[in-house]
């Protein structure tokens, strides 16, 4: 096992203050299917800001953007026009209130707000509502897939074990505490996530030398402008890379502007508690994201210095795992790893409680029209459990 008993008792103690909070927030939760899944509209901006950019902010991801930038340099930038990186902008600017005036619980329902309760509106909602689910299941294979690949480097049990004992861990605080549950993990993680990139960046710049490292890496790394190919071409972008360039920012910029409904971005926003604090909630969550990418190019930077000193060819989405062995001191890697554990955790939670409420509103009660709100929190607690 690559771990202290320091970091694997703050990993522990991680998991059972999750777990405890879940436990804690159950009867707020169980209210109603709107305490459930917006948390009845009592949690602070901030929070929920913080909570949004957790959800982004997952295991899978953060490796993949290691190995983008360690196989491209600065142009991997490029990339994450795919994610439509300046969303928070365009949400504090009119996104999050736009959402928040719409009224209703979930960005499926949304559909029937924007066009209607007839035929139309009801059959755009079934239609993307069965086809987010679909998406959710497969994303949470996604995540767990990640996270199985990281743990490995540290722990001594199988990769199917570890994903399955978080999956259970994560799916009972979320079947318990609803929204409430989601918020105030994502919030934990943030503040462990936020420490963890601050003591990394700060390490990074004292210990590599800028000048050993530019020659190291050469120039191109630090190349900027897109170009239609790379020279040389990396083997895990064969393709010519200015046309993936047109392709990622067409993407994102279509995301930016299209209407607000959607999964976990849309609930933040309805979960406010007015549409100022909407507005708030894209303000909170471009600052706090603005973190990710402190700790994603501390650990590229530390991955690539690595890399030239002992000449030996590393796996670009082995660059992670391998920095957190050979750099961070005991107690700090705990804090580190219980970080991104928390991030697989933000991301599955937080799909999870959408998918439900999914489910629970856009499923079942358009067809059980006489259902209490006891019985659709019964709804809720199943759905939450099978999916």
């Amino acid at each position: 096992m690559n771990l202290s008993w320091v970091d694997a008792g703050i990993v522990v103690v991680y998991l059972v203050a999750v777990l405890l909070v879940g436990v804690y927030m159950e009867r707020r939760a169980g209210k109603d299917i709107q305490s459930y899944f917006l948390g009845g509209g009592t949690l602070p901006w901030w929070m929920l800001g913080m909570s949004g950019s957790s959800t982004y902010f997952d295991i899978t991801g953060t490796m993949w953007m290691v190995s983008v930038f360690y196989v491209l340099g600065i142009r991997g930038m490029w990339e994450q026009w795919f994610w439509a990186f300046p969303f928070a902008g365009f949400a504090m600017a009119y996104k999050g209130k736009w959402a928040y005036r719409s009224g209703v619980l979930t960005g499926m329902e949304w559909l029937v707000f924007r066009y209607g309760t007839g035929r139309q509106g009801q059959s755009a909602r079934l239609t993307m509502v069965l086809i987010n689910l679909l998406i959710m299941v497969f994303m949470l294979g996604y995540a767990g897939i990640g996270v199985g690949i990281f743990l490995e480097e540290f722990l001594p049990f199988g990769r199917n074990t570890m994903v399955v004992g978080l999956f259970a861990i994560t799916g009972l605080y979320v079947l318990l505490g609803g929204f409430f549950s989601v918020v105030w993990s994502d919030f934990f993680q943030t503040i462990l996530l936020s420490v963890a990139a601050v003591y990394i960046s700060v390490t990074a710049f004292l210990q590599i030398d800028p000048a050993t490292f530019r020659t190291d890496v050469g120039d191109q790394w630090f190349q900027l402008a897109p170009v239609w190919r790379l020279d040389p071409t990396p083997e895990k972008y064969p393709d010519p890379f200015g046309l993936l360039v047109l392709l990622w920012v067409t993407k994102g910029v279509i995301t930016l502007f299209q209407a607000p409904g959607g999964g976990a971005d849309f609930q933040r926003f309805r979960a406010a508690k007015n549409e100022a604090d909407a507005s708030k909630v894209g303000f909170a969550w471009g600052m706090v994201i603005a973190v990710r990418w402190a700790l994603v190019m501390s650990f590229t930077a530390y991955g690539l210095a690595i890399l030239s000193e002992t000449g030996n060819a590393v796996d670009s989405e082995a660059v992670l795992p391998m920095v957190l062995n050979r750099v961070l001191p005991v107690g700090i890697k705990g804090m580190v790893i219980a970080g991104l554990i928390a991030a697989f955790m933000s991301t599955f939670d937080s799909t999870l409680n959408v998918a439900a409420s999914f489910v629970t509103n856009d499923l079942v009660k358009p067809i059980w029209k006489s259902a209490s709100q006891k019985q659709l929190m019964l709804v809720s607690y199943l759905s939450t459990a099978l999916l």
